[in-house]
């Protein structure tokens, strides 16, 4: 499994603040343009979503509630970031791939050694550079009332073709369907033969 580390998971700011003295049920929305089908979607769901509700129950005694909007039906891809930012989703999963204008500093890692082939390595360098740069949290926290949770770790897109191939620099310039910084051949040397759509 080739490890990028690529998912940013952020919340509002107002809802991490919103939770009333003494509440028993504290109600968050969390959400995202990927399907829970999405290998790194379940983690969130299965892990993140359950630690989180575990921790506060032991730490307070109250429970959360969780409003799910996965799969774009709060928000395609590239609109995550604002969504949370106008307040539709608490919680939401933040491809930073989509959000190049925006996020771009945050588009580190696709490259070494986050996009190594060991997700923990990948992972532990996304973390470190995030501990050792505020700046990077500083940006969603000032420009868009976000706070950086964690990031996501997932396997390479792969390559795959109906004729055969020996060298990348033999296959024809094609359009591919991922996201800019994912296919960044037009910028760098790392897959030349591709251009985002």
């Amino acid at each position: 499994m080739h490890g990028i580390s690529r998912l940013s998971l952020t919340a509002g700011v107002a809802a991490l603040l919103a939770a009333p003295a003494g509440a028993e049920t504290i109600r968050l929305s969390i959400g995202g343009g990927h399907p829970v089908t999405a290998g790194w979607v379940a983690t969130i769901k299965d892990h993140f979503q359950t630690e989180v509700a575990r921790r506060v129950k032991e730490t307070t005694g109250d429970d959360i509630e969780w409003t799910e909007g996965y799969g774009g039906s709060v928000c395609k891809l590239d609109e995550c970031l604002e969504t949370v930012e106008a307040g539709l989703l608490d919680v939401a999963m933040i491809g930073v791939a989509f959000e190049p204008s925006k996020l771009q500093a945050h588009n580190f890692t696709y490259f070494v050694p986050f996009g190594s082939p060991d997700p923990v390595v990948a992972a532990e360098a996304t973390r470190k550079v995030y501990d050792e740069v505020p700046e990077l949290s500083a940006i969603l926290r000032d420009e868009f009332s976000q706070v950086f949770l964690g990031a996501s770790v997932v396997g390479n897109y792969g390559l795959t073709t109906n004729f055969e191939w020996t060298k990348v620099m033999t296959l024809p310039v094609t359009r591919s369907p991922l996201p800019g910084r994912t296919c960044p051949g037009s910028t760098g040397p790392a897959f030349p033969r591709c251009r985002a759509i």
